[in-house]
């Protein structure tokens, strides 16, 4: 039979390694913007145009996206190392638990899951550039203006790009009633300039902690499945007897849904709800900045397992 800690010492653990894994993917996004932001905008875009500059986002993306299947990895051996097994038919117990990355399943979701993240953001970052730097073509701003413009815009939402622009034009038109008012101290460009860098760093901070938080939720679930399941068959544990409970944080920030979802129990894999069956599926409205966590139980029989599901919320 295999055991894990009891909540709310388990869900502790998971949250520990999402909070580890949050370190390194924000760690990494901001990396990809400061490695962005070094490309020479002014050079491509006199040499081909804003495609060049799209193109050379490719690089930074891969780096990014890298970092992923090294989180995932070492998710995945915490998890092993979390876990206490006693192998069937023998006293002997064995103090940890198996991950293998190699596995073709746990292969499988790294590759497919980086590679989605490279295509989601190369293809959200080319229409954010690509947006920013044709708006900045018709106001006539220069190659310096627009590799600037580049550099404020890289890394941000759509919805934050626009933002962004709307906040640029308010402190432009700030000084445009300064003038008109006649007023004595009348902004300057940089310090204009300044003001909206600052707002920009701003929106991409809070960008990186929103996406450390959604992939690392997607890393830790997925990778302590794979643990689980991988030091399951090692010792003869059978999956269908492996019980989830879906653990949320309550508090003001959590969704109504996932607040009702609080103490739900089903057998592993088994849906919570349709196409999800762990924290960290399903659309935006589900995932982004969630902060919920599975818990798992063992039984040797249905029926134990049974009984323990008629016990959920």
């Amino acid at each position: 039979m295999l055991t894990k800690a009891k909540p709310p010492a388990q869900a502790q653990h998971a949250d520990q390694l999402l909070t580890a894994a949050e370190h390194v993917m924000r760690r990494a996004f901001r990396q990809f913007i400061d490695n962005a932001r070094e490309i020479d905008v002014e050079s491509l875009l006199e040499s081909g145009g804003i495609n060049a500059v799209l193109d050379a986002l490719e690089l930074p993306i891969q780096r990014f996206a890298a970092n992923w299947q090294h989180v995932f990895v070492e998710v995945g051996n915490r998890e092993a190392n979390s876990l206490e097994l006693s192998k069937a038919r023998q006293k002997k117990p064995t103090v940890t638990g198996v991950f293998q990355p190699g596995d073709p399943e746990a292969a499988r979701l790294m590759e497919q899951n980086s590679l989605n993240l490279v295509t989601n953001l190369t293809n959200e970052q080319r229409k954010v550039v690509r947006n920013a730097l044709v708006q900045g073509l018709r106001e006539g701003l220069g190659t310096r203006d627009l590799a600037e413009l580049f550099r404020s815009t890289i890394g941000l939402t759509e919805q934050q790009q626009r933002s962004l622009a709307t906040f640029a034009r308010a402190q432009r038109q700030a000084r445009v009633e300064e003038l008109r008012a006649g007023e004595e101290f009348v902004s300057t460009d940089k310090q204009i300039q300044r003001l909206v860098q600052r707002h920009a760093r701003q929106l991409q901070q809070a960008r990186a902690e929103t996406v450390a938080r959604t992939e690392s939720l997607k890393i830790t679930t997925l990778a302590r499945e794979q643990a689980l399941r991988q030091s399951a068959r090692a010792v003869g544990q059978s999956e269908q007897f492996i019980g989830v409970e879906w653990v949320a944080a309550l508090d003001s920030r959590t969704r109504e849904a996932h607040r009702e979802r609080n103490g739900a129990r089903r057998r592993l894999g088994e849906d919570f709800a349709p196409g999800i069956s762990k924290p960290g599926e399903g659309g935006p409205a589900e995932v982004i900045n969630c902060r919920c966590q599975l818990v798992y139980e063992m039984f040797d029989t249905e029926e134990a397992l049974q009984q323990w599901l008629a016990g959920g919320s």
